[in-house]
């Protein structure tokens, strides 16, 4: 990451420290948070698997935008509330709104502002850390996103310092580049999953999560 993003990144993450109100704020998860994470979790899948049309789209727009007033008056929910299940719910309501990078941006600010205090899954930061590097300079440092070359060949998009690529990985509990590599291939780019992303596209930007 260059340092002008990484400058941008800890400014965020501060302004998230500091705010009393809003989409900092460090207020307790209610009691329902685990079931309401999950209830939307269950609703990012779903349409995970529709074809992506304008109705799928007013979806995803509507469920980030609830999902961002939750965050707005809950504060980003905390591993130690909701479970490492619960955490990871809420990183992928936001790893899967490429329609609002100002949002992705904004809740890795939050995110990176807990993870001193272990409140985040590392996995998940990862993942969205690059997401975000995507977007911004099109280049990644943990080599989580990519798409299918062909039938049974996943290959993640750009890399920085690609020469020490798997002990980034290791710092944030990825396993390595080589399995999941082939873990991809075989998930992601069968000739099955392939032949219907092409009768129903999905979304742009292909990636692992």
């Amino acid at each position: 990451m260059r340092p002008a993003s990484r400058f941008r990144l800890r400014a965020l993450a501060a302004l998230a420290l500091a705010l009393g109100t809003g989409l900092g704020a460090a207020q307790a998860a209610p009691a329902n948070a685990q079931a309401q994470l999950q209830a939307w979790r269950d609703q990012d899948q779903a349409m995970m698997g529709q074809p992506e049309g304008p109705a799928t789209q007013a979806e995803r727009r509507q469920l980030t935008d609830v999902f961002r007033q939750w965050v707005k008056a809950h504060g980003w929910p905390l591993r130690s509330e909701v479970g490492a299940a619960g955490a990871q719910s809420a990183w992928l309501l936001v790893q899967h709104a490429d329609h609002d990078p100002a949002w992705q941006q904004e809740a890795l600010a939050l995110m990176e502002a807990l993870l001193p205090r272990g409140e985040v899954n590392l996995s998940d930061l990862a993942y969205l850390r690059d997401r975000v590097a995507m977007a911004t300079k099109g280049r990644q440092s943990y080599g989580t996103q990519g798409g299918c070359q062909g039938p049974g060949q996943w290959e993640p998009f750009a890399i920085d310092e690609p020469e020490s690529l798997d002990r980034r990985r290791e710092a944030m509990e990825l396993q390595s580049m080589s399995r999941y590599r082939a873990q991809a291939s075989r998930v992601l780019c069968s000739a099955e999953r392939l032949a219907a992303k092409a009768a129903a596209p999905a979304p742009a930007g292909s990636a692992a999560r």
